[in-house]
């Protein structure tokens, strides 16, 4: 089972990362122990390259996003989706909004920016859906364990009930879904709705081979009621990979202990 971290603030933790021209933010694993962040700096809700171009400020850069879930069709890793008119380019808002599809909420306070990656769940968009990140493996060693940590925004102003899991899968692996991790929104609207934040914290196994890839993924769909849904964010997205398998050096240790002591006794 992956230990589990829990914790629900109200106040914003602030952008990790600044994103720069031909960035690409979903980055590949290429060190152990080093955290990978995605905190969509620069993201204005504006649609998504595979690779960066001049005039596209604004987008969402990265080959390594898969996006499933809305009317308009989906978005493929290494692909492009960046239709005004359409669910993945929805605009940059800080409070509420009506139509379904992807945004850039800023859940920022007073002069603080903070950008994410936000929907609005409706009809049949995101209901259910996925956000899937992969991650390249270039260590060039074997993975074994990765923290993971993520922030989940919900602007809870409508009565219905909403619900975001994680999981995680190795290359060619089932996703396993780890449920204690949800995020449901609450069955009933708040009277003064804010963006409030929700951080998740767990260590999962998964084995990836170099150059194979650790997938994350964000599972979104209907909890319960009917109606509008509330307005959901993703943030600040952090992954860092280790590689011993869980237990090895425990057993190691264990082991040679053990020797030590049976050569004593053939000693004695």
């Amino acid at each position: 089972m992956p230990k589990l971290f829990i914790f629900t603030v109200l106040s914003c933790a602030g952008a990790l990362l600044a994103l720069t021209a031909g960035q690409s933010v979903a980055a590949p694993i290429t060190a152990v122990n080093e955290p990978v962040l995605i905190d969509f700096t620069g993201f204005n809700g504006s649609g998504f390259n595979a690779v960066y171009t001049p005039g596209t400020n604004g987008r969402f850069v990265s080959p390594d996003i898969k996006i499933i879930g809305f009317d308009y069709g989906t978005l493929n890793y290494n692909g492009d989706q960046y239709d005004l008119r359409e669910d993945f380019a929805r605009g940059n808002f800080s409070s509420g909004v009506s139509t379904s599809g992807i945004y850039g909420f800023n859940v920022g306070t007073g002069s603080v920016t903070d950008p994410t990656l936000g929907w609005q769940p409706g009809n049949s968009d995101m209901t259910p859906g996925t956000f899937t990140f992969r991650y390249q493996n270039l260590t060039g060693v074997t993975l074994h364990a990765f923290d993971v940590s993520y922030e989940v925004w919900v602007r809870n102003d409508q009565a219905s009930s909403y619900a975001v899991n994680m999981a995680y899968a190795g290359e060619a692996a089932a996703f396993t879904t780890v449920g204690d991790l949800a995020v449901i929104t609450p069955g009933r609207a708040d009277s003064s709705p804010a963006f409030v934040r929700t951080l998740r914290e767990t260590t999962v196994n998964a084995t990836v081979l170099p150059n194979e890839y650790f997938y994350l993924q964000f599972q979104g769909d209907d909890a319960s009621g009917t109606g509008s849904r509330d307005e959901i964010a993703l943030d600040d997205i952090s992954v860092t990979a280790h590689t011993p398998e869980p237990g090895t050096a425990t057993t190691m240790l264990a082991l040679g202990a053990a020797a030590a002591l049976r050569r004593r006794r053939r000693s004695a």
